[in-house]
């Protein structure tokens, strides 16, 4: 598994740095999709030992809604600035 900490990490600066909706929502699917990244970290939830599943999978969920939680604001700050113009 990839550390879930560094995606989130790269993830966040992304957010922040789309510059209009199509690029936030080209980042959504390529995190949060059928095939993103962390979906990818969840889907790998069952080659680890039952023990370490628990806490993975917490932390995984946790970042995962932090992502969400920034693509959300990131949205709603673009749809803003498009209303202002």
């Amino acid at each position: 598994m990839t550390d879930i900490e560094q995606v989130t990490e790269q993830a966040l600066q992304q957010i922040a740095g789309a510059s209009g909706l199509d690029a936030l929502d080209a980042l959504r699917v390529s995190l949060l999709g059928k095939t993103g990244l962390i979906t990818l970290q969840l889907k790998q939830l069952g080659a680890l030992a039952p023990e370490q599943r628990k806490a993975a999978g917490e932390h995984i969920n946790r970042s995962k809604e932090t992502v969400a939680a920034a693509l959300a604001d990131r949205k709603s700050g673009l749809e803003q600035a498009a209303l202002e113009q």
